[in-house]
């Protein structure tokens, strides 16, 4: 991880007026759960390819008996929006079909994004 790069981001989200939170949790549906205890404002993700990838995988979600789709549910709700940014060094807007996500779970992929739940950035500044 480039920390000037990820610290330059955090600076920029917070200068424009918006709470950020860094945290540890690996797992996206554990950070949202723990953000509804403390808020009902909308909470937005922040992400890259990658990270959407692991968003995807089936085995992120081991131990919830509803599998991927009940995690995605905790993930996303009706309030949750998830913005997916190029890598550091990516120049071009992202593109949805790049991440690295199984054919067969791709579709939750393009509900969500047809939702309008992730956002692909189109206009990022490294």
């Amino acid at each position: 991880m480039d920390t000037e790069d990820f610290l330059a981001r955090v600076k920029r989200l917070s200068a424009a007026g918006y709470y950020v939170l860094i945290s540890e949790y690996f797992r996206y549906f554990r950070l949202r759960q723990y953000l509804a205890r403390y808020s009902r404002e909308p909470v937005a993700l922040v992400t890259d390819l990658d990270g959407l990838g692991e968003i995807f995988h089936e085995d992120y979600y081991d131990g919830i008996s509803g599998g991927i789709l009940e995690g995605l549910g905790q993930t996303f709700p009706a309030n949750t929006l998830a913005y997916v940014h190029p890598d550091h060094a990516g120049d071009e807007p992202v593109n949805l079909e790049l991440a690295r996500i199984k054919p067969e779970v791709k579709p939750l992929l393009d509900f969500l994004a047809e939702r309008g739940q992730i956002i692909p950035v189109k206009n990022y500044e490294s």
